[in-house]
């Protein structure tokens, strides 16, 4: 017999709110509540999970006409023969995370079991069949890091739902009953005893909570206490998450992490809009509506992000699906322009076709400029679209205290010619010792990488002369934005990025001379007189000239001119960056300082940074209230 566990109906006290949190609330405010018996509503049979029969003709009938959809639906049908010559799923942990066989799940079932429901070939039923049945076969999901679980949750839960009508009595109740095995009870566990996730901002959120409600829903119809206690608790607090997306789009962890949250956004709307016939209004929020443009505008003309926060050295923007989700959900052409011509050079995933939008007729040009606030606010500057030389500059502000945050308020990031020529050196091991204990004075801060000195930001110098590093609690503030036909700046308030002998700071970056050259401003009033260090990571050759007041940077067969134009005093020079392992080593990298001595209370700190070939007249150096 298929056992029945009994319908609860689970209530959440009303808990005091912290100041963030109440603007996530106020930020859901069109969120509706859950009521009682809202699983009356529940869509009959299967599938009914993002892809359902309705949605599944609408794509039949437009790949029959439509060549670009029939091209993504060939890379689909590509991954799923791929998926069936890898090797059989095995429980093996990577440090502490069984992480990378849940995604490789995900990854075979969603190819496979959607390769089958389209072109009905058996090998891809079968394929996606036996994937199930390995992992189910596990002893667990690894609930001790639960993403794990999540992401396990959402391979199993849209599997089986996907493959229902395919699949004798047996198979479903083997299937079913590890899913609320190995993932819904654990789920319920954590969200009863009101575990850290479930009331974080950050990706946890909607990933635990996403992965949960695909799985809860798919068994919803013989399993209904596992939804009944995981759907209202979801809608409750997938709110602090969204909030995060306010007002227009960004997200505090980065790109990367964008993407992986709005992923799991994604999921769980979806799953709830198929399932139930509405998703309680999550997904009105004015921030989530703008989501897309964030990854767009965080991509360089070199295809890397800006790779602020936990991100990798070479984070580059991959296909993102989750654009043509957004693109349907908010009419938003221009993210289905920037996606298709992105698929141009890309194979599509399965959440492309899932989600597919065909190319607009007609679409307004994306903006060259765009400034992303929020708690962590983000500046994207640039001379033009879809040309590989462009000149590009983004800068962030903000919080160093997010998740996944490091000591880099104020840092940027610049390309131009083809080339990155200031970069970010990203994230490091996260097994290193304390890596997440962010709190100040915490360990976190004794890894390079997470340091101010390792990014590209001004610091005052100690007595000693070490750089005196970023306060964790630092927040740094747009003071002003504007956007000329020839040139774009942002103007960063900087000064609770110093800790000590600096009474006011202000930063300003800017793309000037119709676009060619960019400059870095910084302005200071010292309570002290006190050296200063200005700093920027290359991976380019660095040859300054005698005077050291001009610096020539050198990377594939292209050249930047580093020209310091203020103060008068302040000499360029180089230093290493490689660390010993276990720490990544940075090999590669160097940094362009420019030191600054002591002796003034009031400095401005200039810099211009000109691509070979720019025909724009030698830069000058005006105020940052004049600009």
């Amino acid at each position: 017999m298929d056992p029945r566990p009994r319908r609860a109906w689970v209530t959440v006290p009303v808990a005091a709110l912290s100041f963030a949190l109440l603007a996530a609330a106020v930020a859901g405010a069109q969120q509706r509540p859950v009521p009682p018996g809202f699983l009356r509503a529940l869509r009959d049979g299967h599938p009914r999970l993002i892809v359902d029969a309705a949605r599944l003709d609408e794509l039949r009938a437009l790949h029959e006409r439509d060549a670009t959809l029939q091209r993504y639906f060939a890379d689909v049908l590509a991954g799923a023969d791929a998926a069936l010559q890898r090797p059989p799923l095995e429980h093996r942990l990577r440090g502490p995370r069984l992480l990378q066989v849940s995604r490789d799940a995900l990854d075979r079932v969603r190819h496979l079991a959607f390769a089958w429901r389209f072109g009905r070939e058996p090998r891809y039923r079968d394929g996606a069949l036996a994937c199930l049945r390995q992992v189910c076969a596990f002893d667990d999901w690894n609930p001790s890091h639960f993403l794990d679980v999540a992401e396990m949750s959402h391979a199993v839960g849209l599997g089986y739902d996907w493959l229902y009508p395919d699949l004798d009595e047996d198979q479903r109740f083997e299937l079913r009953r590890a899913l609320v095995r190995l993932g819904l009870r654990p789920g319920v566990a954590q969200i009863e005893a009101d575990a850290w996730w479930t009331r974080t901002q950050f990706n946890w959120n909607p990933v635990c909570f996403g992965g949960l409600l695909v799985g809860a829903l798919a068994v919803a119809d013989v399993e209904p206490e596992w939804a009944e206690r995981i759907v209202p608790r979801a809608v409750e607090r997938l709110p602090r998450a969204l909030a995060m997306y306010d007002p227009d789009g960004a997200w505090a962890e980065g790109p990367a992490y964008w993407g992986y949250a709005t992923r799991y956004v994604m999921h769980g709307l979806a799953a709830l809009q198929t399932a139930l016939g509405t998703d309680f209004g999550l997904g009105h929020g004015s921030g989530l509506r703008a989501a897309g443009h964030f990854p767009i505008h965080g991509t360089g003309p070199t295809g890397a992000y800006f790779n602020f926060a936990d991100a990798s050295t070479n984070a580059r923007r991959g296909p993102l699906g989750e654009l043509l989700w957004l693109s349907r959900r908010f009419d938003d052409p221009a993210l289905a322009v920037a996606e298709h011509a992105f698929l141009g050079q890309a194979r599509a995933t399965p959440t492309h076709v899932f989600h597919y939008v065909p190319l607009p007729a007609e679409a307004a040009a994306t903006e060259l400029d765009r400034l992303f606030e929020g708690p962590v606010p983000v500046a994207s500057l640039r001379s033009a679209w879809g040309d590989p030389d462009a000149a590009w500059l983004a800068a962030k502000g903000g919080r160093n205290d997010v998740n996944h945050g490091q000591l880099d308020a104020s840092s940027f990031v610049f390309e131009a010619r083809g080339v990155r020529w200031a970069s970010d050196l990203g994230s490091d091991d996260y097994e290193l010792p304390g890596y997440f204990d962010g709190k100040p004075g915490g360990r976190r801060w004794s890894w390079f990488r997470n340091r101010s000195e390792a990014h590209n930001v001004l610091l005052a110098l100690g007595d000693d002369g070490t750089p005196i590093e970023q306060p964790v609690a630092a927040d740094v503030h747009v003071e002003r934005f504007a956007i000329r036909e020839k040139c774009a700046f942002v103007v960063f308030d900087t000064t609770s990025a110093f800790a000590a002998r600096v009474a006011e700071a202000r930063r300003g970056l800017g793309l000037f001379d119709d676009r060619q050259r960019a400059i870095v401003q910084d302005e200071l009033r010292l309570t002290a007189p006190s050296a200063l260090r200005w700093a920027m990571t290359t991976a380019a050759a660095i040859e300054i000239d005698a005077d050291g007041r001009r610096a020539v940077l050198r990377l594939a067969d292209r050249e930047l001119s580093c020209e310091l134009l203020a103060p008068d005093d302040a000499r360029f020079s180089t230093r290493a960056v490689e660390r010993r392992q276990p720490e990544a080593t940075n090999t590669g990298y160097r940094q362009l300082l420019a030191e600054i001595p002591a002796g003034r209370r009031s400095v401005r700190v200039t810099v211009a940074l000109t691509p070979a070939g720019t025909t724009a007249p030698p830069p000058r150096v005006t105020p940052l209230g004049t600009w």
